[in-house]
């Protein structure tokens, strides 16, 4: 593994992705049952079998990976270099580069003149789109790269409920003689609409023991905005799922004591 080092805090946590393997290392969880989940809701809500998939934000290509083993064409974009070389050396060796890519591209802006059955956006990605121009932005073209009757699944947490603290996420990981101890926390300024996160990883490997500390900013949603942006877009809400993938009734109106929450939005027109 390349060496790695702290750095000083970002206000995206460009220093995490930076360091892409470690990154990989840290999310390194099988996805095969979540993205499962998600092309059944493609295909149940859409208009058929997906066979090409968009992904915003596709990280160090870990979902194209697991969609290009399943047979699908699939297309990812970030923004940060290190996390995207990562990905096209990983889609190289699995010998998936004629089903999938992985393209430049920023979640405000991106397009491209291919066009998709659906589209996926994990972890929470999508609270990286501060500003309401840049969802709006990000919605329409979305929108636009999809076929008609197109699926977008969003996985969105949100605001905690009055009186709740966000809760310190911390979980483990390892591959071969790495191992780390990953701790995610996270305040909350209702008054700015801001999600202030901090990302810490304690990696032990043959160089030793180092410690790296991000910071991350992303929006910090309440259910009503999110549904009035989206009113002005080309999309419509139907349907929302925990986490365990459970559907949810229509009268629900997500928070953040849920955890992440699965949208389900269909392109309409």
């Amino acid at each position: 593994m390349d060496g790695f080092t702290a750095a000083d805090p970002g206000l995206h946590g460009c220093e995490l992705y930076d360091q892409a393997e470690l990154y990989d290392i840290a999310y390194d969880w099988d996805v095969t049952l979540e993205l499962h989940f998600v092309l059944t809701c493609l295909e149940f809500y859409g208009r058929g079998e997906p066979m090409r998939l968009l992904e915003p934000a596709c990280g160090t290509g870990r979902n194209l990976v697991v969609l290009g083993r399943m047979g699908l064409e699939a297309t990812g974009y970030d923004i940060n270099p290190a996390t995207l070389n990562f990905a096209r050396r990983r889609l190289q060796e699995e010998g998936l580069e004629s089903r999938c890519r992985a393209l430049p591209g920023s979640m405000a802006d991106f397009h491209c003149a291919e066009r998709f059955h659906g589209a996926f956006t994990a972890i929470n990605s999508f609270r990286y789109l501060l500003e309401d121009h840049e969802v709006l932005s990000h919605l329409e073209a979305t929108a636009s790269m999809l076929e008609a009757g197109g699926v977008y699944v969003i996985d969105l947490s949100y605001a905690m409920p009055p009186r709740m603290r966000p809760r310190v996420i911390r979980w483990n990981s390892r591959r071969g003689d790495v191992s780390m101890k990953v701790a995610w926390r996270t305040r909350e300024d209702r008054a700015t609409a801001r999600s202030h996160e901090t990302c810490t990883l304690d990696v032990k490997g043959p160089q030793g023991e180092q410690c790296l500390v991000t910071h991350h900013t992303t929006r910090l949603w309440q259910a009503e905005e999110f549904l009035a942006l989206l009113a002005r877009t080309p999309f419509r809400l139907e349907a929302l799922y925990d986490g365990h993938f459970q559907h949810l009734p229509d009268s629900t109106i997500p928070h953040g004591g849920m955890d992440n929450v699965y949208h389900v939005l269909v392109k309409q027109g």
